[in-house]
């Protein structure tokens, strides 16, 4: 946490030390809330997130059987990863490919 405000304080000064003075670090202020100047958007999410989202599942399934491997001694992987990893896989090759070849997932002023 010390480092990473170091970095913050280095990038961006001053307006970085003011803002650290009303936002508090670990329990939320509910009455200093305020709107985002931009609505939600599901394809902004899809343009940035497949990667994120695919390496969670792979390092899930990692775990899973990381753990069969130490338990049991050996491979074994239920039907149910399997098939998830592998949507998941066509998933972000579909997203990438929508992002990299057309514009669907782009939205204005982000």
């Amino acid at each position: 946490m010390f480092a990473e405000e170091a970095y913050l304080c280095r990038k961006f000064g001053t307006a970085y030390l003011l803002w650290t003075r009303v936002t508090p670090a670990f329990v939320p202020k509910l009455n200093s809330y305020r709107k985002a100047a931009l609505p939600f958007s599901v394809r902004t999410v899809l343009r940035r997130e497949y990667n994120g989202f695919f390496a969670v599942i792979v390092a899930m399934f990692g775990l899973e059987v990381g753990g069969d491997l130490s338990a049991q001694g050996r491979f074994d992987c239920d039907v149910g990863w399997i098939v998830g990893v592998g949507v998941s896989f066509l998933l972000w090759l579909v997203l990438r490919a929508v992002k990299k070849y057309t514009r669907l997932l782009y939205v204005e002023g982000r």
